[in-house]
């Protein structure tokens, strides 16, 4: 009877542990994600909002020699790294938005004036830096997605790195995408 008693119990256990893992688990994407996807569709590709794209994974590389049209009148360049870790595209969405203290929401620019920033949300992270000397970060939200969106129609994956053209007191900014 004992062994009957365990059978019946392991069994009962099995079947908890297989409905309780098809259960649908409490997942969710950030806020800014959303965000970041209606400025997309609001706002058109502007691909003069940036210059030196530097590409820094493989896959970039197959889709510029695959698209010529991708090469305009400014430096793209690419680099073959070899990523160990890849950019969540939601969590990139947030760490756009993460930019000098969080300009989601009603924010439209980047307030302090900073002369650097960074946005991190998990596996991303944005280091801006205003490339004039004393000059310091003033960038719209429209301006900052414009730049990224114009750099990652360049490098749709990865890291990468570009010059946002404007969006300092004086001058470009320079920023960088890559791996948290």
């Amino acid at each position: 009877m004992r062994s009957g008693d365990m059978f019946t119990k392991a069994l009962a256990m099995l079947a908890w542990a297989i409905v309780a893992s098809a259960a649908p688990s409490a997942w969710s994407v950030p806020p800014e994600h959303l965000e970041i996807l209606a400025l997309r569709r609001a706002i058109p590709l502007n691909p003069d909002a940036v210059s030196d794209v530097h590409c820094q994974d493989r896959q970039a590389l197959n889709r510029f020699t695959k698209d010529k049209s991708l090469c305009n009148t400014r430096s793209f360049i690419l680099t073959n790294t070899n990523q160990r870790r890849h950019i969540i595209f939601h969590e990139e969405n947030a760490a756009q938005l993460a930019i000098c203290g969080g300009i989601a929401g009603a924010a439209s620019h980047c307030g302090g004036s900073p002369a650097t920033t960074v946005g991190r949300k998990g596996t991303a992270v944005f280091n801006l830096a205003a490339v004039s000397h004393g000059a310091t970060i003033d960038i719209s939200k429209v301006r900052w997605e414009e730049c990224v969106h114009a750099a990652r129609a360049v490098c749709p994956t990865g890291s990468l790195s570009a010059t946002c053209l404007g969006g300092a007191t004086s001058g470009d900014v320079a920023f960088t995408l890559g791996n948290s």
